[in-house]
């Protein structure tokens, strides 16, 4: 079963930055790519722009921002994710177990204060490998996984 982390079998077409603990990538940063031998540095502001989602390394507490969409949970220890209050309208969000310790190191995605996750204040992922999709419903003050 593929994880949300893997490498994608197309070149360019999607790709995941796996990046060590609090690390956020900035749009005056640059993106090595590698292929066929040939390296391109690519500023990653093509990348990050308003249609590619932001990736934030977790470990332990994460209080998550509106302008996160990726979250990849990257270290062996319990990890929570708070996620914001008052969120975007529409927000879509994916917590990933990328080193595949959800098992072991469970990952508490816990909803802002008047929010809920499906009805509940928090969702847990316990499952190696497991990832949540979520997507903010303003108007209910829920997030809703698909």
């Amino acid at each position: 079963m593929a994880s949300p982390c893997d490498a994608p079998a197309e070149p360019f077409a999607q790709f995941v930055l796996l990046l060590p603990a609090a690390t956020q990538v900035n749009t005056s940063d640059y993106v090595a790519i590698v292929q066929g031998g040939r390296t391109k540095r690519i500023p990653a502001a093509q990348i990050i722009g308003a249609a590619s989602p932001t990736v934030v390394s977790v470990a332990g507490v994460y209080n998550a921002l509106p302008s996160d969409t990726f979250l990849a949970v990257t270290k062996t220890v319990a990890n929570t994710i708070q996620l914001p209050s008052g969120p975007s309208f529409n927000q879509r969000l994916t917590v990933a177990d990328c080193l595949g310790n959800a098992g072991t190191y469970p990952i508490t995605i816990a909803a802002g204060a008047g929010d809920t996750i499906d009805g509940i204040a928090a969702l847990n992922l316990f499952a190696s490998w497991q990832s949540a999709n979520l997507q903010y419903v303003q108007a209910l003050n829920l997030w809703k996984t698909f």
